[in-house]
């Protein structure tokens, strides 16, 4: 990655980290899952429950393309809002965070 490689000729430390479990991409209009074979990705689930700006909303409001509906209900439901979060992020004295652009489909 290019912002590594400008840090570390600054003489800064810096590593990257992939928090996803799994990736998806489309091969030939075929939707491929692959896990993540880093096994320091993998994350620990925390249920924040009541705290979660979603609590109050109505569960059938929760939708995610090309996700297992029983499933998310499992883990976001009027009883639980689970995340699953990389241990190491929970542990780290500092995160920087640089998101990706993301595209969504609009129906």
């Amino acid at each position: 990655m290019e912002i590594i490689q400008f840090y570390k000729k600054q003489g800064v430390e810096l590593s990257h980290i992939d928090f996803r479990e799994t990736t998806a991409r489309i091969l030939d209009g075929i939707l491929l899952r692959e896990p993540n074979t880093n096994k320091r990705s993998f994350g620990i689930i925390v249920d924040i429950g009541a705290e979660s700006a979603f609590n109050g909303t109505e569960t059938q409001a929760f939708k995610i393309s090309n996700y297992n509906v029983s499933v998310l209900k499992e883990h976001h439901n009027e009883m639980h809002h689970k995340y699953s979060i990389y241990r190491g992020a929970l542990e780290a004295d500092v995160i920087i965070n640089l998101p990706k652009p993301q595209t969504y489909i609009e129906s």
